[in-house]
């Protein structure tokens, strides 16, 4: 544990350390645990203001008061399983882009000795960051908003990002999932990821940084994509 701890800490202060101490001893499930554990608390925190942005759709959408109360009712009996599963597509999505960074780190120039253990080890860590930043805006939503100030899911997100240049104009779902990926701990995690990766695939960091920024926005892309068929 204090390894973990140790590696923990310098991922904020010295991640070069503590990505070259996980490539030699690869390890990532301890840190999954601290994750999911922060993960639900921070879901459960919020959970008041998610129920009240779903009630304020369900009344944009025509819904009364009856069909509202409904289907909060079966959305309550639901609830408490889904955050406690809220940690466990953090896993999936280690695992593809821990796979799309190793085969892009073979393709510009990886030694063959390459194991993916350390590349899903270096997404697993990486991930605290944007914990953090879950966690700050949690504790900004719960300082500075009333679970009745809520009215889309725009108000959940109190972490500035570019989604802010349109003021108070609406923005649509698409364009708000792309714009508040662009925010200062984005940033910070890039440029972690970019030197796990370069780390552990013993590669240039131009190249690394080119490879991370692509994936990372094809990610978003992603994202986007759903958001625009939803």
């Amino acid at each position: 544990m204090k390894r973990t701890l140790r590696i923990i800490g310098n991922i904020f202060g010295a991640p070069s350390e503590a990505f070259t101490e996980l490539k030699a001893r690869p390890s990532w499930f301890t840190v999954f645990i601290i994750i999911a554990v922060v993960s639900i608390g921070i879901a459960w925190a919020i959970l008041p203001f998610s129920e009240q942005m779903a009630r304020t759709q369900m009344l944009e959408s025509g819904m009364d008061a009856a069909q509202i109360q409904q289907s909060q009712a079966i959305a309550d009996i639901f609830s408490a399983g889904g955050i406690l599963f809220t940690p466990f597509p953090l896993l999936i999505k280690w695992l593809i882009f821990a796979g799309l960074f190793y085969l892009g780190a073979q393709f510009l120039g990886s030694p063959k000795a390459l194991q993916f253990k350390p590349m899903y080890a270096v997404m697993v860590h990486t991930e605290l960051i944007l914990v953090f930043s879950n966690l700050i805006n949690a504790a900004l939503l719960l300082c500075f908003k009333e679970v009745g100030d809520i009215k889309d899911v725009t108000d959940l997100h109190m972490i500035p990002s570019l989604h802010l240049i349109f003021g108070d104009e609406p923005v649509g779902i698409p364009y708000f999932t792309f714009l508040r990926q662009m925010n200062p701990f984005s940033i910070w995690y890039l440029i972690v990821l970019s030197r796990g990766v370069a780390v552990v695939a013993d590669i240039s960091r131009q190249g690394t940084e080119w490879l991370v920024a692509l994936i990372w926005l094809a990610g978003i892309g992603v994202q986007v994509a759903i958001a625009a068929a939803f």
